[in-house]
């Protein structure tokens, strides 16, 4: 499907000015009364005329279903001229020839409603502007032809409502107005305008069938306005150029009857129950809506062009909902619905919620969505700004950009983010899937809204698509303006698919979450990234918070892959920061870096995959492993990953369980503070005290590589101290033979406030190396264990000097302090 030329759009009336105030909106909407067509070849019936005399004639003596109503205007320039229909008018059809009787078969309707295949022609208006005025109580019904050679505005009212059927047609040499709406002939006459306020109102509606014909003067368009349900099936001219509609649902009308009308709407306390639906059109003519101003809902299952093709905008006080090919330029409405076909060429789609609701202002697309602008923004309920009321968006569909390079932004109080985005590459044409070569410049989903007093609510997003840009971001919305740091979303989730490109920011709120899109749920953790789906992008930010006394902090779900191994990327330039309470992860999810990408982890809680040991049917803990996968090096042998752990607190009671298991080799460091370690002399008095935070429980730290495992010049980690060097990742029990510890520098687990054991350092390798004057200090009454009795006595005989235990100042009790000793012999465990 194309969007309409500009030749088609050439024949138009120029722009009404169209201005509204706010008015309170339901969802019901009024229908023209149903009543039965009007009998093949019927008249319309008697009526008065206000502003002159007019003749009600048969056009010739043979014919019975063709007559001429004659005007003869008595008013001065600029006034108008009304034939009043209400079924007990003085003027009344005639025959053609005086003297002689109606051809018999004659049938006339008691208001004006015209016949199929019967022709009413109304001439001598000049340039009168001419009001068909309809109070008989029944719709006005035109099945058959009206033409009218006046040089103004010819207007047909009836507050019961009008149709131009599939057989009708309506030609005037100037403008043509429809109005659903009483009117009063003698206003009209003495103001040459009309009139519509809540006090003349009527909910008749207007309906236009597929097959009508309308043809006002070129350039000139048509007039739709009512109260009542607004129905438009034809395009004007079916099978031609079209003929462009003003549209008016739900508000009083007031302004000139020139041949080009200005028309002003306002709100009629009783708009409720407008309502808009087009039906009918072509890919070639659409039906062409120059203006709309609807306070009701407005359906399209039809090819419908709101563009006006002057990129004027199309605002809806009700819902939109599309199902056909709809073109729009910018589109505000209480909500969108979209499942035809909707190109837009403003780059925004916002949905407002009903006038006093608080909620409903969403945005659902489970069509296509035709974006010719380079950035799209679809803002369900003003996420950014304080709006009116907060709104969901949910897309299934397609997003299909028709350049390249787009950016999309989604702002919503929660968003389910699934279907497909594609863009034009850089060569133009249709849009293809996206691709690392085929990008968005940026993707964000805001999901949270601002109430009208008090901080920004997060929301959830669920997330099922793949998107490849620059940036991705997925956080919480900030106020236009604001200082505010992003709060995120409440809760999110990965659920397939993917988020590749540069840098992939998610932030994260707190607690548990509701989720919309999933029946209410409660989300026990704030980000889940599912099994098979992918986070992958050369910096990699999942921004959460650290428990305190005021916070339970966020909960990380790793099942699918967090990876920095982005194609092109340069080894070592990768990075991946998580800040959460828990990090967990199951053996087919985890982490996935390139040689030399960085691994920052920053937590209060625990790292591991507690279900990992029974999931292969064991009870071993070295199963309990969050992966990190490492890409070969470049000369082809095993890449490192730099980890480094900023945990665990020192403000919790409860232990913190560490379990990370690298296909690869691991250099960690730690961001924990602590002095560095003493080496003093020999089984009598300590060094310098140590200062780790007297507040530390005894944590647990799981660190395995099936290559080397790399502690640094300094690493410190209060508690258990678990380093293993592993054949495989599937079998974490059996020790490699090639892998290695090597400690080059201080290595500590002291902790301050424990000394009764059970705090040791597990060296679990074959092949264990330090440095000339590093040192490996752990908790009094603990112990330093070794892979093999071998290593044990061939450690405790050749460098006895190098291991030491923490121990409590006995000599000054009023102090509190630690200095190190010797590790006793007795402590070297295999």
């Amino acid at each position: 499907m194309k969007s309409p030329s500009a030749a088609m759009r050439r024949h138009r009336l120029r722009q009404f000015a169209l201005c509204s105030t706010a008015l309170s909106v339901s969802l019901l909407a009024g229908s023209v009364a149903m009543a039965a067509a009007p009998a093949a070849g019927s008249l319309p019936g008697n009526f008065n005329v206000d502003g002159g005399a007019a003749t009600y004639a048969m056009t010739n003596a043979t014919s019975n279903t063709e007559a001429t109503i004659t005007v003869a205007p008595s008013g001065s320039s600029g006034t108008g001229v009304a034939l009043d229909f209400n079924g007990a008018g003085t003027t009344k059809l005639a025959p053609a020839t005086t003297g002689t009787s109606l051809p018999s078969g004659v049938t006339q309707n008691p208001g004006f409603s015209v016949g199929s295949g019967a022709t009413v022609a109304i001439k001598g208006a000049g340039n009168f502007p001419l009001l068909i005025n309809d109070s008989t109580g029944n719709p006005s019904q035109i099945y058959g032809s009206v033409t009218n050679d006046g040089t103004a505005t010819l207007f047909i009212a009836n507050a019961n409502g009008v149709v131009v059927g599939a057989t009708g047609s309506i030609s005037t040499s100037a403008g043509l107005g429809l109005l659903g709406f009483a009117q009063s002939g003698s206003t009209f006459v003495a103001s040459g305008t009309i009139s519509v306020d809540s006090a003349t109102g009527g909910t008749g509606g207007v309906t236009v069938d597929a097959g009508a014909q309308l043809s006002p003067k070129t350039g000139d368009a048509v007039l739709v306005a009512s109260n009542g349900a607004i129905n438009i099936g034809s395009n004007g001219n079916p099978g031609s150029a079209s003929i462009p509609f003003d549209i008016v649902a739900g508000y009083g009308v007031s302004g000139s009857s020139a041949s080009a009308p200005t028309v002003t709407a306002s709100a009629l306390s009783d708009g409720s129950s407008a309502s808009v639906t087009f039906s009918g059109g072509s890919s070639t003519y659409p039906i062409l809506v120059k203006s709309l101003n609807a306070a009701g809902n407005v359906t399209n299952s039809g090819v419908t062009d709101f563009t006006g093709g002057n990129g004027s905008s199309t605002t809806i006080g009700g819902a939109f909902s599309n199902t056909g090919i709809a073109y729009v330029n910018t589109l505000t409405a209480a909500s969108i619905t979209n499942s035809g076909q909707l190109t837009d060429a403003g780059g925004t789609l916002t949905a407002v919620g009903l006038s006093g609701a608080t909620s409903g202002a969403d945005i659902t697309n489970t069509g296509v969505i035709k974006e010719g602008s380079t950035a799209l923004t679809l803002d369900a309920g003003n996420a950014i700004q304080t709006g009116p009321a907060t709104g969901n968006f949910t897309n299934s569909g397609v997003i299909a950009f028709k350049t390249s390079g787009a950016s999309l932004t989604v702002d919503a109080a929660n968003i389910n983010f699934g279907g497909s985005v594609t863009q034009a590459t850089s060569t133009g044409g249709t849009p293809t899937a996206l691709s690392s070569n085929n990008h968005l410049a940026d993707f964000t989903l805001n999901a949270s809204y601002m109430p009208a007093t008090g901080s920004a609510v997060p929301g959830v997003v669920d997330f099922g698509s793949n998107i490849y840009a620059g940036t991705s971001i997925i956080e919480g919305a900030v106020p236009s303006g604001s200082s505010q740091v992003p709060l995120g979303a409440q809760a999110v989730r990965i659920l397939s698919g993917g988020l590749y490109g540069g840098t992939v920011d998610i932030t994260v709120g707190t607690g548990t979450a509701t989720d919309p899109f999933a029946n209410n749920a409660k989300l026990g953790y704030n980000l889940s990234v599912f099994p098979k789906a992918t986070i992958e992008a050369s910096s990699v930010n999942l921004l959460g918070t650290e428990a305190s006394s005021s916070s339970s902090g966020s909960n990380m779900n790793l099942d699918g892959v967090v990876s920095t191994q982005v194609a092109g990327a340069t080894a070592g330039t990768g990075s991946i920061t998580v800040t959460a309470n828990n990090i967990n992860g199951n053996s087919t999810g985890g982490f996935s870096v390139n040689d030399g990408d960085k691994i920052s982890l920053t937590f209060s809680g625990n790292v591991n995959n507690p279900y990992g040991a029974s999931a292969v049917g064991s009870s071993d803990f070295r199963y309990n492993y969050v992966p990190v996968a490492v890409a070969n090096a470049a000369a082809g042998g095993a890449g490192t990953v730099n980890l480094d752990l900023t945990g665990p607190t020192n403000s919790t009671t409860t232990a913190q369980n560490v379990n990370i298991l690298v296909n690869g080799n691991v250099a960690v460091t730690s961001s924990v503070a602590t002095a560095t370690l003493p080496t003093p002399a020999v089984g009598t008095t300590p060094g310098t005290p140590i200062s780790p935070a007297s507040s530390y429980v005894n944590n647990h730290l799981v660190l395995q590589a099936t290559g080397n495992v790399d502690t640094g010049t300094a690493f410190y980690w209060p508690g258990l101290l678990y380093l293993n060097t592993v054949s495989s990742m599937s079998n974490p029990t059996q020790l490699s033979t090639t892998g290695a510890i090597n400690v080059d520098g201080d290595l500590s687990n002291i902790l301050p406030a424990f000394s009764t054991g059970g705090t040791g350092i597990f060296l679990e390798t074959n092949n264990l190396n330090m440095a000339v004057g590093s040192t490996i200090t752990t908790s009094n009454n603990s112990w330093v264990n070794f892979a093999s009795a071998k290593l044990a006595s061939a450690f405790s005989l050749t460098q006895a000097t190098s291991f030491f235990a923490g121990y409590k100042d006995t000599v000054t009790p009023t102090v509190t302090e630690l200095g190190v000793q010797q590790l006793p012999a007795a402590n070297y465990q295999p």
